[in-house]
């Protein structure tokens, strides 16, 4: 026999199959955390614009309400010249006219008012539907940025309670992704 067949060969302990668990956990809960913190910049953007937009149709509302103003300004001060100028029937024919003018105008803001109020109403719900898009986004990637850190710890220290917990984390992440999904129809 030869010396080099006698002796012992190098062993090495066998891992932990847990351990290899925890670190592909690690990889895919970062990327994972990543998409949400991807969605929740996204959701945030459209909450801005839907939240540009609203400030928008107040700047129409504003303009509306301005016109309604001036339109009662001229529809009083046609109203006190038909009641002082009673004698010229040319005068009265035109303050007739344009007191007509005024109603119809009046008319017509009413149906423009009414379909602001629809459009205001549709973007502050579309604006809250956004916001509460952007919070679950967010809470899910905080929830599963720190599922990483447990996960890689608990791989990294050896430590399986750390890499159970990370999976706990995960679970109410989830919960909280597929909530905010369910809202989101």
């Amino acid at each position: 026999m030869y010396l080099e067949e006698t002796e012992p060969l190098q062993y090495e302990p066998p891992r932990e199959a847990w351990v290899g668990w925890a670190s592909l956990t690690s990889v895919l809960l970062a990327l994972a955390a990543a998409a949400m913190s991807f969605a929740a910049a996204h959701w945030g953007v459209q909450a801005y614009l839907c939240a540009q937009r609203l400030q928008g149709r107040w700047a129409d509302y504003q303009a509306l309400a301005s016109k309604v103003e001036a339109l009662h300004y001229s529809r009083d001060f046609f109203t006190l010249h038909q009641l002082l100028e009673h004698k010229n029937p040319k005068l009265q024919e035109f303050i007739e006219e344009k007191l007509r003018e005024c109603d119809k105008e009046a008319a017509g803001l009413n149906e423009g008012w009414e379909h602001f109020k629809v459009e205001t109403n549709e973007l502050e719900r579309q604006g809250e539907h956004y916001s509460r898009r952007v919070a679950g986004s967010v809470r899910t990637a905080f929830l599963l940025f720190v599922a990483v850190v447990l996960a890689a710890f608990g791989g990294v220290g050896k430590k399986k309670l750390l890499w159970l917990s990370s999976l706990v984390l995960t679970g109410i992440g989830a919960i909280s992704f597929l909530g905010g999904v369910l809202l989101w129809f």
